[in-house]
C-alpha cells in the first residue's frame, strides 16, 4: 500500500536511514562508493613547472637560461566531506567538488564520505580531514543540525569551512540552489499544458520523507499551481520510495488509484524512471513532471514519457565551494559570507539532447559548466543573499 503523508508533512514518516539501500542501485558516476567505514580519496594537482626563457648575454651571441619570475601556484590542502557516496545527487556534487581541485594546480585534495548516511562516521571523517586539509573544507549534510558542534570545533582552529547544498549552523557559507523556486521553475512547465479553469487533481509523490529540500520543491510545486488554478487539488504526497523497484511498485498503485488524475509531479530521486516505465508497459500516456536527473529520467523526456525535469545543478554547487575555498588560500581572496545561490535548470525536449551529452562524463561537465562558474565567482554580488532567506 502506498501512504498518504500530507498530514504529517512527511516529518517523521520514515527514518533517514531509508538512504541506506540506495548504494548498489543508483547510478554511478565515477565517485570512489564504500559501504565499509567510509572512503576517502587524496589527489594532488601539481603546479607547472616554472618557464625557462633563453636570453641573450652582453654581445658576445652567447646565450643563458633563466627562469622566469612568475612563481608556482602557492600549494595548499582543500577537503570535501559529503553524507553519501551512494546517492546521485551528493555524487554530482563530490564531482563538482573534484573538478574544481583537478583544474587548480598547486592543490592537495581529500574527499571523504561514509559510504551509506552515517553521521558519526561522517563526523569521524570530517576531524581525520581536518587534520590535513587545513586551508578549507566544504561539507554537504543530510542532517545538518548535526555537524553544527563540529563545524564550530574546526572553524575554532582557523579553517575556512562552507556548507554545501543546505545551511549547516556555525558555518557562515552556503552554496545552493533555492529548492521552493526549482519546484516554482517545474509547476510552471505543467501549466503550460493545462486548460485555463482545470478541475480535478494533482498527484504528489515523495521519496524521501522528511527531507527538507524535498519538502521546499514541493511546496513550490503546490503553491504555483493552486494560485494559478484554484479549481486543482492535490492527492498526497504519497511515499514512493528511493529504489527502482519499489518506486515502480507505489506509483503503479497510485496511478491505479488515481486513473484521470491531470497530472503526476514528485520531487526528486527514482520517481521519473517509474513513470516512463510504467507509461512504455501500459500504453497510458500521463502527464509527468518532476526533479533530478537521473539517466533514465533524461531519457524519459527524450522519449517523451517526462514532460519536465527541474536540476538542482549540483555539480555547481560543488565546484563553486571548491573553488572559492582555493581561490581563499591561494590567492587571499575573501570567502564571503551568506547564500551563495547557484540556480537550477529546467530540461525539456528542447534541450535533453545537450543535457545527455554534459551528464556523459566529468569531463563533459567541466566543459559545459566552465564559464557559468566563472561568471558566477567574478560577479559574487549577484548570486548572494542572507542565509535566513535560504528556501
Amino acid at each position: 500500500m502506498f501512504r498518504d503523508l500530507r498530514g504529517s508533512r512527511f516529518r517523521g514518516a520514515r527514518p533517514w536511514m531509508a538512504w541506506v539501500v540506495l548504494g548498489a542501485l543508483l547510478l554511478g558516476v565515477g565517485v570512489l562508493v564504500s559501504s565499509g567505514c567510509g572512503s576517502s580519496t587524496t589527489t594532488t594537482t601539481q603546479p607547472p613547472a616554472a618557464p625557462t626563457t633563453v636570453v641573450p648575454t652582453g654581445d658576445t651571441g652567447t646565450t643563458a637560461a633563466t627562469t622566469a619570475s612568475t612563481a608556482a601556484p602557492k600549494e595548499v590542502n582543500i577537503g570535501y566531506n559529503y553524507a553519501t557516496s551512494a546517492v546521485n545527487a551528493m555524487q554530482e556534487m563530490a564531482l563538482g567538488a573534484t573538478s574544481a581541485a583537478e583544474h587548480s594546480p598547486g592543490v592537495n585534495f581529500n574527499q571523504a564520505s561514509p559510504g551509506a548516511p552515517d553521521v558519526p562516521k561522517q563526523v569521524a571523517l570530517l576531524q581525520t580531514t581536518a587534520n590535513t586539509s587545513k586551508d578549507g573544507i566544504a561539507i554537504q549534510s543530510l542532517q545538518p543540525d548535526l555537524l553544527a558542534r563540529p563545524a564550530q570545533d574546526i572553524g575554532a582552529k582557523g579553517i575556512p569551512l562552507v556548507a554545501v547544498d543546505a545551511p549547516i549552523p556555525n558555518i557562515d557559507l552556503v552554496i545552493s540552489n533555492s529548492n521552493y523556486d526549482l519546484g516554482v521553475m517545474v509547476a510552471e512547465a505543467i501549466l503550460k499544458e493545462l486548460l485555463p479553469n482545470a478541475k480535478g487533481e494533482i498527484v504528489m509523490g515523495v521519496a524521501v520523507p522528511g527531507l527538507s529540500v524535498l519538502e521546499q520543491r514541493v511546496k513550490g510545486m503546490e503553491e504555483t499551481i493552486k494560485k494559478a488554478q484554484p479549481g486543482i487539488t492535490f492527492a498526497g504526497p504519497y511515499d514512493t520510495h528511493m529504489t527502482p523497484t519499489e518506486a515502480y511498485a507505489a506509483w503503479s498503485e497510485i496511478v491505479k488509484a488515481h486513473p484521470n488524475a491531470l497530472a503526476y509531479m514528485w520531487p526528486g530521486s527514482a520517481d521519473s524512471a517509474a513513470l516512463a516505465d510504467i507509461q512504455r508497459q501500459t500504453g497510458k500516456k500521463l502527464l509527468a513532471a518532476g526533479c533530478d536527473l537521473e539517466d533514465k529520467g533524461l531519457q524519459g523526456i527524450k522519449d517523451g514519457y517526462i514532460l519536465a525535469l527541474g536540476s538542482p545543478e549540483h555539480w555547481m554547487k560543488g565546484f563553486i565551494a571548491t573553488q572559492l575555498l582555493i581561490n581563499h588560500a591561494q590567492q587571499g581572496a575573501e570567502l564571503p559570507k551568506g547564500w551563495w545561490n547557484t540556480g537550477s535548470l529546467l530540461v525539456t525536449k528542447d534541450n535533453v539532447d545537450e543535457i545527455m551529452v554534459r551528464q556523459k562524463d566529468n569531463n563533459s561537465r567541466y566543459d559545459w559548466f566552465k564559464s557559468k562558474v566563472e561568471e558566477q565567482i567574478a560577479n559574487p554580488a549577484k548570486y548572494l543573499g542572507p542565509i535566513s532567506a535560504f528556501n
